[in-house]
């Protein structure tokens, strides 16, 4: 009989209660409710003993929403007022009344949450004045993270609970930039620096720009590395240029370590919020080498050191991004040699010729311009080749 009342087939439900005497649980009430069974959900109230249990009205909220497209989410709806209105299911809206009226088992607060999560505000205002369900803290960061500005600022106006950091983070990851105004301007929570990091690797400009001009917390070296191997420009200049002193704090003790077991220089050196913001600078270079974003590599080759500069080279190579590699190439001083140390694993490197993505030419401008300390070492990189390496490559 659950599985009946569930599937809305009114008529079995009527057979088993009268030729059966198994029954059902608060389950067939529950399931009927959600899934928009009326009819069903009178008839078990009225026939059967069972009843229900909250989840009755928290699902039926839930799935109370007209699905497909509801408004017209441009960049400037998105900016300014991100409200797009979420029609009530009618029909899941007349049994959430009818169990309220009907029954006492009433809702709790995942009923609210659901009708935020759904987008709407209508039925949370309903909610809020009818029955005794409260929400959560989460529930304003849920809207927030959604652009629902209206159902931020009714939250703010008729609940206490508040929110927390994941508001403003989540609306500036989901480039809602009205949202975020809003909170920095009537809440007092903030934001962490998930806010600029999730909003640079997203793409969302306009919002880190406002971000590093009226907010403290500032990034993490995550977020230009992110925006280097999206091939974001805009966004690298931003974040090279914003809030590196707070890019020390985050890197913390963890670039110094770095720092020194790179050997590029000591920890006193490290402490240098210069030299820190380098060591963010570099990966990022190594970021952009690795997915061939040349616009990204040259702009960010001349703020990092040689040995930066040789590594990202290096990643270029490997990742078979050979207008990468010669631009880099061409930024290092003349006769540079890095040393074995990483010139050794980088014709190690060189077995993924076998997958095609290295080229002879590659191959051979490598052993120009980078020979490996010795012939063996060579050898034993690619085994396929008789030496002299160049004469063998050129002749196959």
């Amino acid at each position: 009989m659950d599985l009946a009342a569930a599937a809305g087939r009114l008529s079995i439900v009527k057979w088993l209660h009268t030729n059966r005497t198994e029954g059902c649980t608060t389950a067939a009430m529950d399931h009927a409710a959600a899934n928009g069974h009326l009819e069903v959900v009178k008839w078990l109230h009225f026939n059967r003993a069972e009843g229900c249990t909250t989840s009755a009205i928290d699902d039926a909220v839930a799935k109370c929403f007209v699905e497909g497209p509801v408004g017209d989410e441009t960049s400037e709806a998105r900016v300014n007022s991100a409200s797009f209105a979420t029609p009530v299911d009618e029909r899941r809206f007349e049994i959430i009344q009818f169990l309220h009226s009907n029954r006492t088992e009433g809702c709790t607060s995942a009923a609210m949450t659901n009708a935020v999560g759904n987008g709407n505000l209508m039925l949370l205002q309903w909610l809020h004045f009818n029955t005794r369900a409260r929400c959560t803290k989460h529930d304003m960061d849920k809207a927030a993270a959604m652009g629902r500005l209206d159902i931020v600022q009714w939250l703010h106006e008729n609940c206490r609970e508040g929110c927390t950091t994941a508001a403003m983070d989540g609306a500036a990851a989901a480039g809602y930039l009205g949202v975020v105004q809003w909170l920095h301007e009537n809440r007092k929570e903030g934001c962490t620096t998930e806010a600029i990091d999730e909003a640079a690797a997203n793409g969302e400009l306009e919002v880190v720009k406002w971000l590093c001009e009226n907010r403290e917390e500032g990034c993490t070296p995550d977020a230009i590395e992110e925006a280097a191997q999206n091939g974001d420009l805009p966004m690298v200049k931003i974040l090279h240029n914003v809030n590196r002193d707070r890019l020390v704090i985050n890197r913390g003790e963890h670039a110094m370590f770095i720092l020194e077991l790179l050997g590029e220089c000591d920890v006193d050196i490290a402490r240098n919020s210069e030299q820190v913001a380098v060591l963010a600078d570099a990966n990022a270079l190594r970021e952009a080498a690795a997915t061939g974003q040349l616009h990204i590599v040259q702009w960010l080759a001349h703020k990092v050191l040689n040995v930066d500069t040789m590594r990202a080279m290096c990643e270029a190579f490997i990742s078979a991004n050979f207008d990468v590699v010669l631009y880099l190439h061409g930024q290092l001083p003349q006769n540079y040699y890095p040393g074995d140390r990483m010139i050794k694993p980088l014709w190690a490197q060189a077995r993924i010729l076998n997958s095609g993505r290295v080229t002879k030419e590659m191959l051979v401008w490598l052993s120009e311009n980078y020979p490996c300390p010795t012939a063996e070492d060579m050898q034993a990189a690619i085994p396929q080749f008789q030496f002299p390496l160049r004469v063998q490559l050129l002749s196959g």
